[in-house]
């Protein structure tokens, strides 16, 4: 039986960058970039061994996956790894059930036919269904149950602001919770305040950090927070402050 190796190199590219996006798309963390290149170019190189025992190809797979996400975020290694694979299972029996031109081996979707390369339009579109299905969470129930409103207070004067709920701010300073929002929302007399450096997908940026008082719609009681100050006019899904996920 012919394969054609080079038409499946592509579309093994495409399957692992479709279940790298959907990851971070699922788990709603980060992804830092410059970590992608060594991991999509070892997976995808491993089509060239598909006649290798199926036993060592999925160690492999594991291996480079599992150090993939440890560069990525040491705290959530096992849940990546989880939904890569799952998504990267659910891609390959989809695809292998839509596009008959191709067959499995060694857990492998190879391309027998030239008009196989359909696959990769399948691909495309799993990956933009995911991605609307996504939006149209975020903007039913996601950013409807997220947004609150609250108090923050610094030096005895308070400022009421519209704030979204983030699960993906677990960012600590001294063991406080941080809060962002742009520096124009908040025009504090500054007395004193601490360099917060934050590592972001586009490297370390530091910020300006004062200590305050916050106090969300839904509770009466206030939490005592760092509220860093961006340069920057922004604002997070429409509202003015990015709660952090230790408020709640």
């Amino acid at each position: 039986m012919n394969v054609y190796l080079d038409l499946t190199l592509i579309l093994e590219i495409l399957m692992c960058l479709s279940s790298i996006y959907f990851t971070f798309n699922i788990s709603q963390k980060k992804c830092k970039k410059r970590f992608i290149p060594l991991p999509l170019m070892l997976l995808s190189l491993l089509v060239y061994s598909y006649k290798i025992n199926l036993i060592f190809i999925v160690i492999i797979r594991i291996v480079v996956v599992s150090f993939f996400f440890f560069l990525e975020d040491k705290t959530y290694i096992f849940p990546h790894v989880f939904l890569y694979f799952v998504s990267d299972i659910f891609y390959r029996i989809v695809t292998s059930f839509f596009i008959k031109e191709t067959v499995f081996i060694n857990g492998f979707i190879m391309i027998n036919e030239p008009i196989g390369t359909l696959s990769y339009l399948v691909i495309f579109i799993l990956v933009i269904s995911l991605y609307l299905s996504t939006k149209f969470v975020d903007y039913t129930y996601r950013l409807s149950s997220y947004k609150t409103s609250c108090f923050i207070e610094y030096l005895n004067k308070k400022v009421y602001a519209s704030a979204y709920f983030d699960t993906g701010n677990t960012l600590k300073y001294l063991g406080v919770p941080v809060v962002f929002a742009s520096l124009s929302n908040f025009p504090f007399e500054i007395k004193e305040y601490e360099d917060i450096e934050v590592s972001t997908i586009n490297g370390n940026k530091t910020y300006k950090a004062i200590p305050c008082l916050l106090s969300l719609e839904s509770k009466k009681e206030s939490i005592y927070i760092y509220l860093a100050l961006m340069e920057e006019k922004r604002m997070f899904h429409g509202c003015e402050v990015l709660l952090n996920a230790y408020l709640y």
